[in-house]
């Protein structure tokens, strides 16, 4: 009797590829989900940096005046904490694809508003007009001006080119 195919043998072979089909399937598609995921903390996580290095450091050399010289980007005022420089964040912002290099951003592309606080309105718009799947941080920042300081939002938006 060895060697004989049988009903049963027939039907366990048939639940048991159709268990490992259903298995296979989905966790394929949680795969994707994963990726997907994998993704957006990636970009998150590139967005949160820039603004921690463009807030919060000041750039190599410190006292930077021209955009050439610079080693390190950074448009902090001072070593004070969220204390940007509006001046340095322009300068910054005059070369979009000088930045975007600066930054090693290669793979993604980015855009930067300062907007006052107290009247509304716009300081500075740096980058391309964001897309929908971008990735954005807002920070409140202290923006100085030579003479005037004024409390202002910093958004920084990220986004992944395919």
């Amino acid at each position: 009797m060895k060697g004989q195919i049988n009903i049963e043998s027939i039907s366990s072979l048939i639940v048991f590829v159709l268990i490992s089909s259903y298995l296979y399937l989905s966790l394929s598609s949680l795969r994707s989900d994963y990726y997907r995921y994998v993704d957006e903390q990636e970009v998150y996580s590139l967005a949160v940096s820039m603004s921690e290095l463009i807030i919060n450091n000041m750039g190599v050399p410190p006292n930077w005046n021209d955009t050439q010289q610079l080693i390190v980007v950074g448009a902090a005022y001072s070593n004070k904490t969220n204390l940007i420089s509006l001046d340095k964040l322009q300068k910054l912002c005059e070369d979009y694809e000088w930045l975007k290099d600066k930054l090693e951003l290669d793979k993604f592309d980015f855009n930067i508003t300062l907007t006052n606080l107290e009247t509304g309105e716009t300081v500075i718009n740096c980058g391309k007009a964001p897309v929908r799947n971008a990735v954005r941080v807002e920070r409140i920042v202290a923006a100085v001006n030579n003479t005037t300081m004024f409390v202002s939002k910093f958004v920084i938006q990220v986004w992944k080119l395919w």
